[in-house]
């Protein structure tokens, strides 16, 4: 497995995090139900996995399952919420005004999905907060 980074880190700009998950998405996608449509499915870019709140990677049982041949897994604190990551990808300025947007809500333990856009283009982050 690569090594982790972390996205939370003062080395990354914004900018920077966007262009790494818009570079991971290029040729990985993920179907999955419309939320305004059940009817319908949608086939958006995979920007990967966040782990939030997991200390060691090595320790979870069957990390295959949410990582993909050669990609790095990128971490966060334990008490980010969803609208760190919404800053964090640049969609918004702040996190007060991701906040104000809808993407204010706690990220619940377990594996969880987010739709965002970054850099204009909108895919699926997933998130396993341990």
């Amino acid at each position: 497995m690569n090594t982790t980074i972390d996205i939370s880190s003062e080395t990354f700009t914004d900018a920077d995090i966007a262009e790494m998950l818009v570079m991971a998405s290029r040729d990985r996608f993920v179907t999955i139900c419309d939320p305004k449509d059940n009817t319908k499915h949608l086939r958006l870019p995979d920007f990967g996995t966040v782990f939030i709140g997991v200390a060691d990677l090595e320790s979870l049982d069957n990390l295959d399952l949410f990582l993909q041949d050669q990609e790095t897994p990128l971490k966060a604190p334990e008490t980010w919420k969803v609208s760190n990551l919404a800053k964090r990808v640049g969609m918004f300025p702040s996190t007060t005004q991701a906040s104000k947007n809808g993407f204010g809500a706690d990220i619940p333990k377990g594996f969880s999905q987010v739709i965002v856009r970054v850099n204009k283009l909108r895919g699926i982050i997933s998130i396993f907060k341990g």
